[in-house]
């Protein structure tokens, strides 16, 4: 991810956001009215909505001590845009004290174009579009007025949702061009969201996910926070329409994380109703939940965003066969019949289709705790779990540290027996002299020592489970001993006189390579017969490296979370990372972030505090295999004419896959997009790397 000035490390904005905290600043200690409404207007282009309210809020007042008429409209006016999305009513208040104000400073086309987004907010969709109708007549003596853009994105809003979608697009398209020629970024990358918006609710969902990426190309993550957390509530409905429910709840937690920090309550909302509908079961209860939020932002006046909350309960309520007319009554009352409307509802049945609660019955992605996109190990999950309810015997082989007793753990979590014990037992550690004590228990004086009786791991594991982990390593001479203890689930402790009984679910594990040890006699066979029901390869990192960027966002958001901070990475270190081979596998990664969290002084972790060189990486064999497949991606893309979607088609990949490779093979937008070699004179830091995750899912 790319580094960007923050504003909580600038002096005068912190010290002023500080001073009109307190309320009780002396008014000549603080910067002139103007200057503070030039720090409240960069907090709100950068999005972080509730500080900017703070600044303007004391400019306002500022400027009535100094009795600043002109001053006093324009901060009304800004206080009326920046609460558009808090709370439209209040809004709506502070355009009409315009009245009462020399506002001639204030454009015409501005506060007609600020009524109607209002009113839009409001559903007083007739309202708005005489606004919006008024604005473009203001604008029309002067056909360079910046706000003519903005009125038309707005306005292509109203034209979709009564039906008028062909006429949206044209206006959507115009005001894009006008926005990027005047080089504004951000409020381009605003028209390409609802772009988005628009092509999914018309279930256009990988021209919808094309939009979304070219905004985030266009403004760098953590430039503007509502931006941000807009596309990646956006990205994740579309996601979860296409079945790419994995990646979606990522993108929820991310879009819910970035609205409480702007603070979006719409975003917010509907991100966690969204979360709720796909991760939770399908009845009453998810509803009541979803339709609390509704009212809680009916209650704030967001009307637009309640209704779209009654909407997705409706979809919901009639997929599981549950009363829906509420819901439905509810929306209507809200929206009326507009075309529009009724295409947000076609959407959010999709949605709800894919997910299909009622038939799957189980969470959106089996065992959705061991996080890969590895598409071998994907498929072994789905196998897995159906088996979740059997007695078959799992064998899990892999390196160290790749998760093996992770997984097995996962497994035990979601079968029938998950309220009984998981016993590992340590076949590195068990000795032949003492392991029929350790592992079957002895008692009282059954040898010098045992002065008491002794519980061994399998009677601990009745009921439960029994972990064999590193099976590889028992000696031939002890595997014998497993083999009847195992086939009949009876054993005998140590000096016992009569055998008894123990009901587990036998898994095992191990490093080494079984097919050598099968042919060398290092396993029995008889006992392999025995562990391997079910045989699950987990591949190295070094193998994976699509898993190495979701890895690092989970564990850094496990550190964040678990020391109330917010660290993030610079860009040289995610390189470092994604490139590194990791010979400890998913272990080793977690100590290196473990490392480098807790030695960065500051926000940012570089590579000198994960321990690796900028330049680190695979050695000459992988990197020649990087160098062929980044070759041949490049081609694909470049005969794609830097089209993710169509390329990712011919590659074999879904789309969210070939962006996670794009970022591992190095590859920016600028290496194979036609429009970065149209012009030369494209400014560099608005070059941005194309795999740049939205959020941070945390996850």
């Amino acid at each position: 991810m790319l580094d960007h000035d923050d504003p909580d490390h600038d002096p005068e904005t912190q010290q002023l956001l500080e001073s009109l905290a307190r309320g009780g600043a002396d008014p000549a200690a603080l910067p002139p009215p103007s200057q503070q409404r030039s720090i409240g207007l960069r907090l709100s282009s950068q999005g972080r909505l509730a500080e900017a309210e703070v600044v303007l809020r004391g400019a306002h007042r500022s400027a009535a001590r100094a009795s600043d008429r002109r001053l006093m409209a324009t901060t009304t006016l800004d206080l009326a845009r920046i609460t558009t999305y808090r709370s439209p009513g209040e809004s709506l208040r502070l355009i009409r004290t315009l009245e009462k104000l020399e506002h001639e400073a204030v454009s015409r086309v501005c506060v007609h174009n600020l009524m109607g987004t209002v009113l839009m907010e409001l559903c007083r969709f007739h309202a708005a579009e005489r606004h919006f109708g008024l604005a473009l007549n203001a604008s029309r003596p002067r056909p360079d007025d910046p706000f003519a853009a903005y009125v038309m994105a707005n306005r292509a809003r109203h034209r979709f949702e009564v039906g008028l979608a062909g006429e949206a697009i044209r206006l959507n398209r115009t005001a894009l061009s006008r926005l990027e020629d005047r080089g504004e970024a951000a409020n381009a990358g605003l028209v390409l969201c609802n772009m988005g918006i628009h092509a999914m609710l018309q279930a256009r969902y990988d021209e919808a996910l094309d939009l979304f990426e070219r905004a985030r190309e266009l403004v760098p993550g953590g430039t503007c926070l509502r931006l941000d957390a807009v596309l990646a509530l956006g990205s994740a409905e579309a996601e979860l329409a296409t079945g790419e429910v994995f990646v979606a709840l990522g993108r929820l937690d991310a879009a819910a994380r970035l609205a409480g920090q702007v603070p979006l309550p719409t975003v917010q909302a509907r991100a966690l109703a969204w979360k709720a509908i796909a991760g939770q079961r399908a009845d009453g209860g998810v509803l009541k939940d979803v339709e609390a939020a509704a009212a809680d932002l009916h209650a704030r006046d967001l009307r637009y965003d309640a209704g779209m909350v009654y909407l997705m309960a409706a979809a919901c309520a009639r997929r599981w066969g549950l009363p829906d007319e509420r819901y439905e009554t509810l929306a209507r009352s809200i929206f009326g019949d507009e075309e529009g409307i009724r295409a947000l509802g076609a959407h959010y049945a999709r949605v709800v289709a894919v997910l299909d609660r009622p038939v799957r019955g189980r969470t959106a992605e089996p065992f959705p705790a061991f996080l890969t996109r590895c598409p071998s190990i994907r498929a072994a999950m789905t196998r897995l779990q159906r088996l979740t309810g059997s007695e078959v015997r799992i064998l899990i082989e892999g390196e160290s540290g790749t998760g093996k007793t992770f997984l097995a753990r996962q497994l035990h979590a979601d079968a029938r027996r998950k309220e009984a014990p998981f016993i590992v037992v340590d076949c590195t550690n068990l000795e032949e002299n003492l392991f029929e004590s350790k592992l079957f228990g002895h008692v009282r004086g059954a040898f010098t020592g045992a002065v008491g009786d002794a519980v061994g791991l399998v009677e601990q594991a009745n009921g439960g489970t029994l972990f064999l982990d590193e099976i590889g390593e028992l000696p031939v001479e002890i595997q014998a001993k497993l083999l009847y203890t195992i086939e009949e689930q009876r054993y005998r402790p140590v000096g016992g006189r009569s055998e008894k009984r123990s009901d587990f679910r036998v898994m095992a594990a191990t490093n080494r390579d079984i097919d050598a040890m099968l042919a060398d006699g290092g396993l029995r066979r008889d006992l392999f017969y025995r562990l391997a029901g079910f045989r699950v390869h987990l591949p190295p990192l070094r193998e994976r490296r699509e898993d190495v960027m979701p890895l690092v966002e989970l564990r850094l958001h496990a550190l964040n979370e678990r020391y109330g901070r917010s660290k993030t990475l610079r860009l040289e270190a995610w390189e470092a990372l994604a490139r590194h081979d990791w010979p400890g596998n998913v272990r080793e990664l977690n100590a290196v972030l473990d490392r480098g969290f807790h030695l960065a002084a500051g926000r940012r972790i570089g590579v000198e505090e994960l321990g690796l060189a900028a330049g680190d990486g695979s050695g000459p064999a992988d990197l020649s295999w990087h160098a062929v497949r980044r070759e041949h991606v490049l081609r694909v893309l470049g005969l794609c004419r830097g089209n993710v979607t169509r390329a990712a088609r011919i590659l074999g990949l879904n789309r969210t896959t070939l962006i996670y490779k794009l970022r591992l093979l190095g590859i920016e937008r600028e290496d194979f997009d036609p429009r970065f070699h149209a012009d030369s004179a494209a400014p560099a830091n608005e070059v941005r790397h194309v795999a740049e995750e939205s959020t941070g899912h945390p996850h």
